[in-house]
């Protein structure tokens, strides 16, 4: 019962909004159906009812933004990095005039701009209601939410065969949280099954994400620096114990049959193809979500639907001007992060922020449509601004619950 009351809490924290973000992967799963990769771009039944989803988010997202006077919503998007974001989705739409699929193109970049608001509307909201760790536990919850619903959508598409892999949606969405969890959650079992699952979950992105983002301790308080060093100390005894190649090859490289890009799932090989068509349009690219697909669907790498990499995708679809929109927007946010006076909360914001990087060079992210790790990538990054962004205003609270 008392879980319960918890899980209804948490699902209404934040309205409706809030409501619709956290329904978006039961969605998936209900209407999400094996088909052939030709099809991709087809639009079909469970295409309908996506557009009907972000339609009527559109609407509730609507009335949102008229009914209420949204001061802190404004700081969160036009007075912080996120505002970069919101002049690559622009261009994003501008692409369609010389789309290799104008309707798709529209249609996904105005779908990135209901996220991006839906996302930052819910995190406002939870920011105005709740405490720092009351806002920290809610993000917790998101991100175990989103966990289970996603081994829940894995076992539909592979059935109980799929079972010793269950933890595969945990490579895009789960493990960005890890730093958040681990070094803000008040409860030891969420951490220790955070850690489990960002080891079993066996992605060599996650491992370099989780590796790098340790280096950001050095510069934290004392404890930080602890755990850099003991982490620095067992590093080494492991790699004296067993080799550093054969080290690397278990943890970094997990998987591959060599050390080096060159083995790196096909991925060097897609970015080189993608890149050297992006140079014959540098300026324009090919249009937002359509270029990449159509591309890649006359290639010799027909499995895939897109680069696996959040630049490439923003240089190959909006040219350079997007490629260079999408590098300030996370130039902007490092920078804001690196300003944070608390050493606890600037450690846990470098780490995450590192570890989105490292995820959106080697996976769908930002750069592309809202899939992979598009929502968990815009979500933590909203979210870290928008704590950001309250604390600088902590003298005008009283002004901000009173307008929003």
């Amino acid at each position: 019962m008392k879980l319960f009351h918890k899980l209804r809490t948490f699902i209404w924290a934040s309205g409706l909004t809030g409501f619709l973000l956290l329904f978006h992967p039961i969605l998936t799963i209900l209407i999400t159906r094996r088909r052939d990769l030709s099809q991709a771009s087809d639009l079909d039944g469970s295409s309908i009812i996506q557009i009907g989803y972000v339609v009527f988010c559109t609407f509730i997202i609507f009335r949102e933004l008229t009914i209420f006077n949204q001061f802190l919503l404004k700081k969160i998007i036009f007075r912080s990095p996120i505002k970069f974001l919101l002049l690559f989705n622009i261009l994003c739409f501008l692409s369609a005039l010389w789309s290799t699929n104008t309707i798709l193109t529209l249609y996904r970049s105005f779908e990135c701009l209901v996220f991006l608001l839906l996302i930052t509307l819910t995190i406002k909201k939870l920011l105005i209601k709740f405490t720092f760790d009351q806002v920290i536990e809610w993000t917790i919850w998101f991100a175990f939410w989103n966990l289970v619903v996603g081994i829940l959508f894995r076992l539909k598409l592979v059935g109980l065969s799929g079972i010793s892999i269950p933890f595969l949606p945990s490579r895009l969405f789960f493990p960005l949280f890890f730093f958040i969890i681990v070094l803000f959650g008040k409860k030891t079992l969420p951490k220790i099954v955070t850690i489990v699952i960002a080891i079993i979950g066996l992605s060599n992105k996650i491992f370099i994400g989780i590796s790098m983002g340790f280096l950001s301790f050095i510069n934290g308080s004392v404890r930080n620096k602890i755990i850099f060093v003991f982490f620095g100390i067992s590093l080494f005894f492991i790699i004296a114990f067993f080799g550093f190649d054969e080290v690397l090859l278990n943890s970094l490289f997990y998987g591959r049959d060599s050390i080096g890009l060159e083995d790196a799932s096909g991925r060097k090989q897609v970015w080189k193809y993608l890149i050297n068509a992006g140079l014959e349009k540098p300026l324009i690219g090919y249009g937002f979500a359509s270029g990449e697909l159509s591309l890649l669907s006359v290639s010799s790498w027909k499995g895939a639907i897109n680069s696996h990499n959040s630049f490439v995708s923003a240089f190959v679809n909006t040219g350079v001007l997007g490629l260079i929109l999408l590098i300030i927007f996370f130039y902007k946010t490092l920078i804001l992060i690196l300003k944070i006076r608390n050493k606890q909360k600037r450690i846990a914001f470098l780490s995450t922020i590192i570890i989105i990087t490292v995820v959106s060079v080697s996976a769908p992210g930002i750069g592309g449509r809202v899939y992979g790790s598009w929502i968990p990538s815009v979500f933590l990054i909203s979210l870290m601004i928008g704590l950001i962004v309250l604390d600088s205003l902590k003298r005008n609270s009283t002004k901000i619950r009173k307008n929003n």
